[in-house]
This record gives structure tokens, C-alpha cells and sequence, in this order.
């Protein structure tokens, strides 16, 4: 679905990338990076914290743990680009995304870390009918308002 990742799934699973992360102590739900992390050229600093795939408790029976191990890169790097609305290229300039190459990035990511294409698509769906809360929020943070 996003054309930036070309190459990507050429390596074994093992050879990814993968975030270290440990709960937040008195936030249910919520993790913190705990080293850079950093995917081709995506990149997100140490200290971020973020809830995993944001997914209502309600609806995890259906969707799945938000804390699935081969999907936690995938929303770590969705969720940085949903709070900043963009992305930055190899010279290190940043370049406005939209919500749904966010939304493309984060299926691709999914699917070269080993999420099935059934339940990648299923939390893309996902993502495209109720992303919008988060992105219009983030959006607003970013404006100042």
C-alpha cells in the first residue's frame, strides 16, 4: 500500500529492526521506547511512549491484543507519524503525510513483520474508519489549538 518501503521485505524477519520498549508505571496501556528506534528512514526517539495499536479494550476479542509483538513496530512508527504528520526524508528534511499513507505505511510494516495479510488488512481497516479521531487530535496539538 505506501511505495516507502521498497526492499524492506527482502529481509528475514530476524534481521529487522525491533523496539525495546517497558510498561509506564502508572499508565495502564502504556509503553515507552527506551532506545532510538529507526526503519529505513523512519525514526523515533527514545522516550516515546505511546498505547501499542490503539484499540478500545471492547474491541480487542476481535482485533487483537494492541500489544502484538509483530505489529508493535508497525504502531510505534504509525503512531509517530500520526503525531507529527510527517515524515523525515534521508537528508533529513521532513515531508508532510497524509492519514492514509500513515495508515498504507503502517499495513505495509505489518506485513513485513509477519502479520498475516488477513489480520494486517483487518487492523488497516480498522485504522481507516477510526484513525481519524487520532489524527484529527494530533492535528490540532500540531496547530496549537
Amino acid at each position: 500500500m505506501a511505495d516507502s518501503l521498497d526492499g524492506a521485505d527482502e529481509l528475514p524477519v530476524g534481521e529487522l529492526p525491533l523496539p525495546v520498549y517497558k510498561p509506564v508505571l502508572g499508565r495502564m496501556g502504556a509503553v515507552e521506547l527506551h532506545q532510538d528506534f529507526h526503519f529505513q528512514h523512519y525514526f523515533v526517539q527514545r522516550g516515546t511512549i505511546w498505547d501499542g495499536q490503539s484499540v478500545p479494550r471492547w474491541l480487542w476479542p476481535v482485533a487483537g491484543s494492541p500489544f502484538d509483538p509483530l505489529s508493535m513496530p508497525a504502531s510505534l512508527i504509525h503512531d509517530e507519524l500520526y503525531r507529527l504528520g510527517r515524515y523525515f526524508d534521508e537528508s533529513g528534511t521532513g515531508q508532510p503525510i497524509s492519514r492514509l499513507r500513515a495508515d498504507g505505511i503502517f499495513y505495509d510494516l505489518c506485513i513485513i513483520y509477519g502479520v498475516p495479510i488477513w489480520a494486517a488488512y483487518k487492523k488497516y481497516l480498522g485504522l481507516r474508519v477510526g484513525g481519524w479521531v487520532a489524527w484529527r487530535r494530533h492535528r490540532r496539538k500540531r496547530e496549537g489549538g
